[in-house]
């Protein structure tokens, strides 16, 4: 693992000197850790999005070929990296059924991707990936053999994980859904997801968002030890059986796989790897006397995940440090990485402002970043 810091000058007169706010922010790296001999296996449906090489037939008119992520900000991406872009409605990779994409007891699986999320609302369930429950008069749409889902909160979004267990010892069929505790945050960027479950064995379902396992719970049917429908229902990606724009993704696709096997965690955690560009170096000739300067350096860094969103506490630690007041302190528990860099910096001015209170011009509407003129107009 390595750490890089996004530096905040503030340049002050006098005995103020010049303060640096250091945010620390987690890349973490491409482990060379060999994996298990299991994990070695290839995976029995993998969706590239690079041309000529997808299993399935695209229906609709709502996707479209687009630059994925790539290096040097996603390492294990070559330059030129594509995905599929789709446009939240009218826009399915149906895929007709084949011997390795059916499950059943005994079976282990690992569904695997990378999702970038443009819009997705609150509640709202989007359906990334499910095998049955389409429908058709053949099959009907009490048959659903697995699946992998969204469902957006504010700003965030959970994973889940969807199956029909199958009528057995005189039970019916029944629906069992599983969904994560943790989220991650929507307007990051690219997030690796993950889940492996093996059916028949209650305990065994796993979680992964950008390579941390997370834990989640039974929402509905609770864990059971009964394997699920299987039948030649097809597989459907991007969307859910009404292929409405309520289950449609609304966001981009890339590296979606399928393995007969249950990976491992630490075969997962590799798979997410992000390399920030170094922090520019700043001239502190140029630095103004006697007024604040906040600069916020984006060009060149990927959109870092902020990772599972209850791994959060740690940094929520750090950030108290720089709280000036009970409040400040409260607005900081808002998701998304670019809200807490916003309201450390109102923080600080906060503080700074304090200490001059009276002065003209101490935060003037010019120094203050967007979503701090309340925090401003206090002093």
């Amino acid at each position: 693992m390595r750490s890089r810091f996004a530096l905040l000058f503030l340049s002050v007169p006098g005995w103020l000197g010049c303060a640096v706010l250091a945010l620390l922010s987690t890349s973490i790296a491409h482990s060379s850790e060999a994996a298990p001999k299991a994990d070695a296996q290839p995976p029995v449906a993998h969706w590239k999005f690079e041309g000529g090489d997808v299993l399935g037939v695209w229906q609709g008119k709502g996707f479209r070929q687009v630059p994925g992520p790539q290096g040097p900000g996603y390492p294990t991406f070559a330059a030129g990296n594509q995905a599929m872009e789709l446009a939240g409605q009218d826009a399915a990779l149906v895929v007709p059924d084949r011997p390795e994409l059916r499950f059943q007891k005994g079976n282990a699986i690992t569904i695997e991707m990378w999702v970038k999320v443009r819009k997705i609302r609150e509640g709202q369930i989007v359906h990334l990936m499910g095998k049955g429950r389409n429908g058709t008069r053949e099959f009907g749409d009490n048959n659903q053999n697995y699946g992998l889902r969204l469902r957006g909160g504010q700003g965030s979004a959970a994973i889940g994980f969807i199956f029909t267990s199958a009528a057995a010892d005189g039970q019916a069929a029944k629906w069992h859904r599983w969904w994560s505790n943790a989220t991650f945050q929507t307007d990051t960027g690219w997030h690796h997801l993950a889940v492996t479950y093996t059916f028949g064995k209650k305990d065994s379902l796993r979680g992964y968002i950008d390579g941390v396992e997370i834990k989640g719970a039974w929402d509905l049917g609770g864990a059971t030890d009964a394997g699920p429908v299987h039948d030649g229902d097809t597989l459907v990606i991007g969307t859910g059986y009404t292929r409405g724009t309520a289950e449609t993704l609304d966001g981009w696709l890339d590296e979606v796989a399928i393995h007969r096997t249950a990976l491992s965690a630490a075969t997962l955690k590799t798979r997410f790897a992000v390399a920030p560009a170094p922090a520019p170096e700043i001239d502190r000739s140029k630095l103004p006397g006697g007024r604040v300067l906040v600069e916020l350096c984006e060009k060149g860094v990927p959109q870092k995940p902020c990772g599972p969103r209850n791994r959060l506490s740690r940094r929520s630690r750090m950030s108290r440090r720089y709280s000036a007041s009970p409040s400040c302190r409260n607005t900081m528990w808002r998701p998304g990485c670019a809200g807490i860099v916003r309201r450390l910096l109102c923080c600080v001015l906060q503080r700074w402002c304090g200490c001059r209170r009276g002065r003209t011009g101490c935060c003037s509407a010019g120094s203050v970043p967007r979503g701090c003129s309340s925090m401003a107009k206090k002093c």
